[in-house]
């Protein structure tokens, strides 16, 4: 009898520790998804950002991104254009395609160049700066281990930002 209790001590606490492992795993995991890095910006508060572009990331292009609007709005349909997107700092991009995130970019128009992937010159921005870009809301998730309700929309996390 004394072997068997001590077997089920030994087996408790096994099961005991990693539960304990799991719970401060899970915790961990929330804690570094939770600590903001960039805001995102509601469409109510584009104005507040003068002059500015709005991309989305494509993986139909050779340069990676469109512009899908400006400080008028949203482009329709036949407006939205390939771009280049040049400087410092890149813009996070998704893994999952088709699941991309919309920045508002406040940005040098560094006008019309050529690019190997398109007959035609396209336009080109210069971002200079850590604080010229921003994820428009909601702030979409592509490498997630957890339901979406644990991850924040309205800011991005250094997890989202692989450059920071």
């Amino acid at each position: 009898m004394g072997k068997r209790n001590t077997i089920i001590i030994i087996f408790t606490t096994i099961c005991v520790g990693l539960i304990l492992l799991i719970v401060i795993g899970i915790m961990t995991f929330k804690i570094t998804w939770s600590v903001p890095v960039k805001y995102a910006v509601k469409e109510e508060d584009f104005s507040k950002y003068g002059e500015f572009i709005l991309v989305k990331e494509v993986h139909y292009t050779g340069t990676g991104w469109s512009v899908i609007g400006d400080e008028n709005g949203y482009f329709q349909e036949g407006e939205i254009q390939d771009v280049m997107l040049i400087g410092k700092e890149e813009l996070p991009q998704a893994s999952i395609p088709e699941n991309y995130n919309v920045f508002l970019c406040t940005v040098e128009y560094k006008g019309m160049v050529e690019h190997p992937a398109f007959v035609d010159k396209i336009p080109c921005y210069e971002i200079m700066e850590w604080n010229q870009w921003y994820p428009v809301y909601p702030i979409v998730r592509t490498d997630r281990l957890l339901p979406q309700d644990w991850y924040p929309q309205d800011y991005m996390t250094e997890n989202d930002i692989p450059f920071y």
